[in-house]
């Protein structure tokens, strides 16, 4: 597999969240850096990975409140679906202000 060396330096970021400190990956956020602006990920929440080019904190908002009106989230014994929202809400918005404070 080759990776070209400009993605290799782009700044990356990782967040997790999970009921209990050692428990199963409820929701999951990686960020990094590009041509675009920052991309923000959420996995572990969702069925699929889904992606997002986020400038601004209003279209993090935006993206998770469209993502609300669809079954887009889990529900299971790690997590609600509005508890798995809300974490991935957080962690999207930490991730954003990581790649932007660079």
């Amino acid at each position: 597999m080759r990776v070209p060396s400009a993605v290799l330096a782009q700044r990356t970021v990782f967040r997790r969240a999970s009921l209990t400190s050692t428990g199963r990956t409820a929701a999951m956020v990686t960020g990094r850096t590009g041509d675009q602006g920052p991309t923000i990920i959420v996995t572990a929440s969702v069925a699929a990975p889904l992606s997002l080019h986020a400038r601004d904190h209003a279209a993090v908002d935006h993206w998770i409140d469209r993502l609300d009106s669809t079954d887009a989230w889990f529900e299971d014994v790690h997590g609600s679906r509005e508890w798995r929202a809300a974490m991935t809400r957080r962690l999207a918005h930490e991730a954003l202000d990581e790649l932007v404070s660079a």
